[in-house]
Order: structure tokens, then sequence, then C-alpha cells
């Protein structure tokens, strides 16, 4: 992902504490680097996907194993005060088994 460069994008990036090193430390795997955001799988639930962007974004969701349609899905566009603890409840909230 590339580094921001306005102040309002720093700060943003800054407040973020569900970023690419969380993520890691739970057990995803980043599988693709875009410009803007991050995808990341779990190895544990191959369903279970995860992006992160650059200013804040946070998506999680699950698609079904036959078709492959999004069945429980969590997006938050460019919202960097989502705390670590909101991840938890996410997952919680989701029955994302991960």
């Amino acid at each position: 992902m590339k580094e921001p460069t306005t102040e309002f994008c720093i700060d943003a990036v800054q407040r973020t504490s569900i970023n690419r090193d969380f993520l890691l430390s739970q057990g995803w795997v980043l599988t693709k680097e875009y410009p803007l955001f991050e995808d990341f799988t779990h190895p544990n639930n191959s369903l279970a996907h995860c992006s992160i962007g650059l200013y804040g974004s946070f998506s999680i969701v699950e698609v079904h194993w036959c078709n492959g349609t999004p069945e429980r899905e969590f997006s938050s566009p460019n919202n960097p005060d989502l705390t670590t603890d909101d991840y938890f409840y996410i997952i919680k909230l989701l029955r994302i088994k991960l």
C-alpha cells in the first residue's frame, strides 16, 4: 500500500488500530497488495476475506462455500476510529469461525 502524503491521510493512518500488523498478529495472511488497499485471507477459514484501506477503511466478509457470493459482510469505509475491540465484536457478530 502506498504511503499517505497529506496531513489528513497521515493522521488517519496513525489513528487506525486495525492495520496490517494487527491482522498479521491475528493469523491473517496478506494475499494481495494494491496501492490503496490490502487483501487478507485466514488459513483456518478459506472462506473468510478481509481488507484494509489507506484511509482507514476496513471490511470483512465470509463467502458462501458453493457459489462464492458474500454471506456475512461488514464494511466501514474511511473510519480510522475502529479499535481492535471493535474487530473482535465484528467477528463475533458475523459468527465467523477463525
